[in-house]
């Protein structure tokens, strides 16, 4: 039976769960009346970046993401429509989240480069007759204001949860793993805004962000897993978009899914393909309610795959780089932390 204790911490769980679904939702009765319905995705993706870092640090260190989140988006916005100035922004931001592995929080503030890819790749036009400084001053500060308003919705909730503390890696493998990720990324930034891919060109960004970690092990097993969940949870939503026909009950079943996935991703030594299954039904049908719910869902299964691949390959670029994981580099002291023999 569980205990008191147990009970309010499953239950903050869930408040969590709530709030982190009900996010993306306010902007769009906030936003669309002032005609800046186009930021509601930034608003969500910046609420969302606030509250895990409110969550799982504090209220200060997630004011501080909310900033850099503002500031990205500001910046990518104004360099979307170039290729090339896309991918260096990019692979700038992704420079900036790797070498962060060095205090062990890449998985922490991983929604703030995926937020800044998702503007790269799909620039939304906010002000319809506005410049693109006026939309990028727009957008950046959307971003900052959901990513306040996430932080301080996480700290509530994280307040009285247990923290662990995070686990760093040495430098080098910080350095090496930071590297990577820029030139991978910012290269395929740069084809996915020259092929015009648009929000599919986001979810290859996407993928490799939450696949590609510093440590291998981690790596390859999460890549099984994710693969392992996301085919699962396409099954789910093909089933379900072949029987649902109203849009609106459809988002409120892919709502239902979210919210099931973050209670997932907050509990402890929980499968990750578990939270991907969930997950990947509740993303595709949102996003496939105003359209073939199908087409979205084969669609996103081929974004990933070609993601995963990718993922793949900063695998083995680390791996030659660096060899395998070595126990001792779980350390934050690089006196303690060899790098691993090549």
């Amino acid at each position: 039976m569980p205990t008191g204790h147990a009970w309010s911490v499953a239950g903050k769980r869930s408040v969590a769960a709530v709030i982190l679904v009900l996010l993306p939702l306010a902007p769009s009765l906030l936003l669309a009346p002032l005609g800046l319905g186009a930021a509601t995705g930034t608003f969500a993706l910046g609420a969302a970046a606030g509250l895990i870092a409110g969550l799982m640090v504090n209220l200060r260190f997630g004011a501080a993401v909310a900033v850099v989140v503002g500031i990205a988006n500001l910046v990518a916005l104004a360099a979307a429509p170039y290729a090339i100035l896309a991918g260096l922004v990019m692979a700038a931001v992704a420079m900036l989240y790797g070498l962060t592995a060095r205090r062990g929080i890449t998985a922490i503030i991983v929604v703030a480069p995926e937020s800044v890819a998702f503007t790269l790749a799909e620039p939304p036009q906010v002000l319809a007759n506005g410049s693109i400084l006026v939309n990028a001053l727009a957008v950046g500060g959307v971003a900052l204001v959901g990513g306040l308003w996430g932080a301080g919705a996480g700290a509530i909730i994280g307040r009285r949860l247990p923290h662990k503390k995070p686990v760093g890696v040495s430098t080098r493998r910080a350095v090496t793993f930071a590297v990577t990720m820029a030139a991978v990324t910012g290269v395929t930034m740069a084809v996915v805004v020259a092929m015009q891919l648009q929000h599919g060109g986001a979810w290859i960004l996407l993928t490799i962000l939450l696949v590609a970690q510093p440590r291998l092990h981690q790596t390859w097993s999460k890549t099984l897993e994710r693969l392992l969940g996301t085919v699962l949870g396409f099954a789910i939503a093909l089933a379900i978009g072949l029987v649902v026909d109203s849009p609106g009950v459809v988002v409120a079943v892919g709502l239902l899914f979210v919210a099931v996935a973050v209670y997932l991703h907050l509990s402890p030594k929980r499968p990750y393909w578990q939270y991907t299954m969930v997950l990947t039904p509740g993303i595709v049908l949102v996003e496939g309610s105003g359209s073939s719910v199908v087409s979205t869902d084969l669609a996103r299964l081929w974004f990933t795959l070609v993601g995963a691949g990718i993922a793949l390959v900063v695998v083995a670029l680390l791996r030659w780089r660096l060899g395998p994981d070595g126990p001792v580099e779980e350390h934050h002291d690089d006196a303690k932390a060899t790098p691993a023999s090549s």
